[in-house]
């Protein structure tokens, strides 16, 4: 098992990414797809956060129109609580038309280009982390 590394740039830090979240943009970059044309980090869907009910996915893409969750396990499986929100979100977004595609840390250094392209396929419904695996 090959394990990607990189440098991740201080502009991606800045706005809040994460390493496995840079490699995931990088790999949706090597699809063809430009930001913000063809896909946003960080979008607001229904006012965000802010919103009761809003969400903020990590990335939107437009064709097909889903969002792409990049979850550690540190952030997204140590509580029932962190387990019931990501499940929250799901449902919402998806209630709102909106497929969802979770690509672990780990998927994402050991092969994001294969992670997202197979997320893009739609061939394969992964749920978050401890919730739907």
């Amino acid at each position: 098992m090959v394990t990607q590394t990189t440098n991740v740039p201080q502009a991606w830090l800045l706005r809040g990414g994460s390493e496995p979240e840079y490699l995931v943009y990088r790999a949706l970059l090597r699809t063809g797809r430009r930001e913000p044309a063809d896909f946003q980090y960080q979008a607001k869907v229904a006012g965000g956060s802010q919103v009761r009910g809003g969400a903020i996915p990590d990335f939107l893409i437009e064709s097909p129109r889903m969002a792409i969750n990049v979850q550690s396990r540190y952030f997204h499986s140590r509580t029932a609580n962190q387990r019931s929100h990501d499940q929250q979100v799901r449902l919402f977004l998806e209630g709102s038309n909106l497929r969802v595609a979770y690509i672990s840390e780990d998927q994402a250094r050991q092969n994001a280009d294969f992670f997202v392209r197979r997320a893009l396929s739609q061939a394969v419904v992964q749920g978050p982390i401890g919730v739907l695996q």
